[in-house]
């Protein structure tokens, strides 16, 4: 069981992530709504922000999402779930780099 003091567990609740994440919906072809099963959106984000927080590279935090319980539960990911790969956050980033979206976070 996490603290509720832990650091990620407070970020967490701190903000409403789904309603941040509505904003990067712009980033996916047809709005996510067509294509193959995309992640999240908020899941990206809170990826992109672990990976800035602790000055992570795509591959680094895509290994410390699997490993660690806090950054799940940021995540918002079950145990036996996958944390989307490293190239799947390098995409992410291209997106919002091709779109001119850096403004969105």
């Amino acid at each position: 069981m996490l603290s509720p003091r832990h650091s990620l567990v407070a970020l967490r609740e701190l903000f409403d992530w789904e309603h941040l994440a509505e904003r990067f919906i712009c980033l996916y072809d047809g709005e996510a709504l067509r294509g193959r099963p995309s992640c999240h959106p908020a899941l990206m984000f809170k990826m992109l922000s672990l990976s800035f927080l602790f000055n992570l590279s795509a591959r680094m935090v895509e290994d410390a999402a699997s490993d660690s319980l806090s950054m799940r539960y940021l995540l918002n990911l079950a145990l036996d779930e996958r944390v989307p790969d490293s190239t799947t956050l390098g995409v992410f980033k291209k997106r919002l780099v091709k779109k001119r979206k850096w403004h969105l976070l």
